[in-house]
C-alpha cells in the first residue's frame, strides 16, 4: 500500500531497464546482465556469485529512490528535494476540484509527438483562447469569449472561461464552464464542466519537438459512446493546435523575427510563464 519510485538502473553497474520478476508479495525486478535482484522496495536482494552480499545489505544498497506524492489521480516524483510539497505546488486546484474528482476513472491516453517546441506549446495554451476564434471554430461555437478570465498563482494559473447559450446540435460535448489548469513547468489539468477532465504534459524532446501526453477522464456518470466523443473532440482540437504551434515554430524560427510583444490581457499568462522560464534559467546558468 506504499507508493515508491526509483530509478530504473542496477546499482552494480548501471545497467537498465530492469525486468520484472515473480508476482504478488515475491514480486521483484532483476537486472539482466548479473542477474542482481531487487526488492519492490528497492532493497537488494540477493546476486550469483556475490561473496560480500550481506555486506551490501547492511550498508543498505538498493535502486536509488525519489520522493513521489499523488493527488486524485496524479502522482508526481521529485528528482531532487522538494521544496514544496505537491499539494501547495497544485494550489488551488485540490481545494476547488477535490469533490468533483472523488468518482474520476481514467479512460484513455493520447500522445502527439510534434514538430515545434516546449514553449510554443505553453505560449499557445496559455494565450488565453484569443487564438480561439481563427483557429477552433468549432470550439469557439460552445464558449463564451466575452466572458472569460484568468488568475495566476504561485506556481500556475488558471483560464476560466464560461460555456456559451446555443441551440445548436452540431456540439454535443465540452458544453459547460471550463477551469483550465496549467501548472509549472509543463503540466495542465483541464476541467471541461461537462463530467470529463482531462490532462496534458509537454515533454521537450528538442528545440523544435516535444512529446504531447494527453490524459482523458470522467466521472463515472459518461458512457464509452459519449467519452468517445469527446475524445474525438479533443483530438480535433489538439490538430487545429498542432497547425498552430508549427506556425509559431515556423516563423520563431526565421532570421527576420528576433522577439515578440506582449498584448493585455491576453498575453498575461504567456508573460507569466516566461518570467517563470526566465527564472529557471537564471538559476541553471548560475549553477
Amino acid at each position: 500500500g506504499v507508493l515508491r519510485t526509483m530509478q530504473n538502473v542496477c546499482e552494480h553497474q548501471g545497467y537498465g531497464p530492469l525486468e520484472p520478476l515473480g508476482e504478488g508479495a515475491a514480486r521483484m525486478v532483476v537486472c539482466p546482465n548479473h542477474k542482481a535482484a531487487y526488492r519492490d522496495t528497492g532493497a537488494l536482494h540477493a546476486m550469483p556469485n556475490c561473496g560480500n552480499l550481506d555486506e551490501l545489505k547492511v550498508r543498505g544498497v538498493g535502486l536509488r529512490q525519489y520522493a513521489i506524492a499523488s493527488w486524485g489521480p496524479l502522482i508526481a516524483v521529485h528528482l531532487g528535494i522538494p521544496q514544496e510539497s505537491f499539494l501547495d505546488v497544485l494550489s488551488p486546484l485540490p481545494e476547488r476540484c477535490g469533490e468533483a474528482l472523488r468518482d474520476i476513472q481514467f479512460h484513455k491516453r493520447f500522445t502527439y509527438i510534434v514538430p515545434y517546441g516546449y514553449g510554443q506549446a505553453s505560449k499557445n495554451y496559455l494565450d488565453h483562447c484569443s487564438h480561439c476564434p481563427s483557429v477552433h471554430k468549432r470550439f469557439a461555437t460552445c464558449v463564451d469569449l466575452e466572458k472569460k478570465s484568468f488568475e495566476v498563482f504561485r506556481f500556475g494559473n488558471v483560464q476560466h472561461i464560461p460555456a456559451r447559450v446555443t441551440d445548436s446540435q452540431d456540439v454535443v460535448v465540452r458544453t459547460g464552464d471550463k477551469d483550465y489548469y496549467w501548472f509549472w513547468p509543463n503540466f495542465t489539468f483541464n476541467n471541461n464542466g461537462d463530467g470529463t477532465f482531462d490532462t496534458n504534459r509537454f515533454v521537450p524532446l528538442g528545440p523544435d519537438r516535444c512529446l504531447v501526453v494527453n490524459d482523458t477522464y470522467h466521472n463515472g456518470t459518461k458512457s464509452d459512446a459519449f467519452m468517445e466523443e469527446s475524445n474525438r473532440f479533443m483530438d480535433e482540437v489538439q490538430r487545429e493546435d498542432n497547425v498552430a504551434c508549427t506556425g509559431l515554430q515556423v516563423g520563431g524560427s526565421s532570421p527576420h523575427f528576433e522577439r515578440g510583444f506582449y498584448s493585455r490581457p491576453n498575453d498575461v499568462l504567456i508573460h507569466h510563464f516566461h518570467r517563470m522560464l526566465a527564472q529557471a534559467l537564471s538559476h541553471e546558468v548560475e549553477e
